[in-house]
């Protein structure tokens, strides 16, 4: 049922779904099986239950031409368990979160929007030509056929990642040469160590050369919040955090 006295498909919109299904002996309802003559009730209200606007216009679709209307729960632009967002040089803004998993294992989602917060695209996880020697930030298993897959906990409810926890609170940064940086912790109990990611906003290549140990045993940072500026020519990184045990300590510099 669409709105408006013009001619379908020009501009109008969708306001009730009133059946939809193959004809024949197991037509579902509202439709009668085993027949090409068809009636349908319509109480004039909206799929919400609201009652339609005047001049509405009921559209038959023979063609099953399949085109998407709406997407219902959950989309890409919606973002859950956010750790850190960046705006780049180009105007965009890259929002960092962490996804759900078990037992621990939580895939960091990185997604762009333009500057009025409409979703672009997802940088990470990567798609699905993605290869292992281009993406360090997610573990590989190899099939029987020899293709490389990323790995997938338990009963592929997450991804397999080298940083095993979802990523903490920051401020991360997206440098003009098209890079997101942003830290995890990662290793065992004793052996912790904060790492830093950078990622290639193109298309989320975590190159082995892009994983670079910032601090050892989180000793100087600790293993809280961490949070990051870039100096206006791309030379300096500059790094905070509230869990440093030596105020002087507190703010370092790498070229």
């Amino acid at each position: 049922v669409l709105p408006g006295a013009g001619p379908a498909g020009q501009g109008d919109k969708v306001i009730r779904h009133l059946a939809s299904g193959v004809l024949g002996k197991n037509a579902p309802w509202p439709f009668r099986q085993d027949s090409l003559a068809q009636e349908i009730e319509w109480d004039g209200r909206d799929d919400l239950g609201n009652p339609a606007p005047a001049g509405c216009k009921v559209k038959v679709g023979l063609g099953l031409d399949a085109r998407l209307d709406r997407i219902l729960g959950w989309s890409p632009g919606r973002i859950v368990n956010i750790s850190g967002f960046a705006v780049g040089p180009d105007g965009k803004i890259y929002v960092l979160s962490g996804g759900h998993g078990t037992g621990g294992n939580v895939a960091p989602s990185l997604r762009v929007f333009d500057s009025a917060g409409v979703y672009l695209r997802q940088i990470c996880p990567p798609p699905a030509t993605a290869t292992p020697e281009k993406h360090e930030l997610f573990k590989w298993n190899r099939t029987v056929w020899g293709a490389a897959v990323p790995a997938r906990h338990r009963a592929g409810f997450a991804l397999f990642v080298t940083a095993p926890h979802p990523p903490e609170r920051q401020t991360p940064v997206v440098t003009g040469s098209g890079r997101f940086l942003w830290t995890a912790v990662i290793g065992a109990e004793k052996e912790l160590r904060r790492v830093l990611y950078m990622v290639d906003v193109r298309d989320g290549t975590v190159a082995p050369e892009d994983v670079v140990t910032l601090d050892a045993g989180c000793a100087t940072m600790g293993g809280g919040p961490l949070h990051m500026a870039l100096s206006p020519d791309d030379r300096w990184l500059y790094f905070g955090s509230p869990e440093t045990g030596d105020p002087k300590k507190q703010r370092h510099a790498m070229p």
